[in-house]
């Protein structure tokens, strides 16, 4: 299981039989299935809570899983929102980016399923209104010539 953007080289190279892709890696050759898209929100520490978003855009970093890690610049794009650049935090573990987000190392755009326990619980909060970000998955693969049977339940499986 990797989550970077180098799930078509993996099929590809035959080291991934099955790889979820967002529609802008998708080729002709590869046979694909759209998933349920994945709602992102824009989090930062209850401890901001008075504070203006465009105070906290402009006076915080962002934290995001990895360098390569784009969906936080998605999100903001989307809704025209402009950081200053302060640069980033990274954290590997989702478990430690909600951990540095709650004490107010920066802000991020999470999936909303992943964060919704952490606003609840009010150790994060959502910014810009609530408004979600949906990003658009697909399940892809190549055509096998004789695939095994649970193959195809795999696929169907996935949603």
């Amino acid at each position: 299981i990797n989550d970077d953007r180098q799930g078509p080289c993996a099929l590809q190279a035959g080291d991934a039989d099955l790889a979820i892709v967002e529609p802008d890696q998708l080729t002709p050759e590869i046979r694909n299935k759209a998933l349920q898209a994945e709602q992102y929100v824009l989090v930062c520490t209850q401890a901001w809570k008075k504070r203006p978003l465009k105070s906290i855009l402009a006076n915080e970093r962002i934290v995001d899983f990895n360098p390569q890690d784009q969906m936080t610049y998605r999100y903001l794009q989307r809704f025209d929102l402009h950081p200053t650049p302060k640069g980033r935090h990274f954290a590997n573990r989702t478990d430690t980016l909600v951990a540095m987000v709650a004490n107010g190392m920066g802000y991020s755009a999470l999936p909303l399923a992943f964060a919704q326990p952490h606003i609840d619980n009010q150790s994060i909060m959502v910014l810009n209104q609530r408004h979600v970000f949906l990003q658009p998955w697909h399940l892809a693969w190549y055509d096998r010539p004789n695939p095994p049977a649970y193959f195809s339940h795999c696929i169907d499986a996935i949603s």
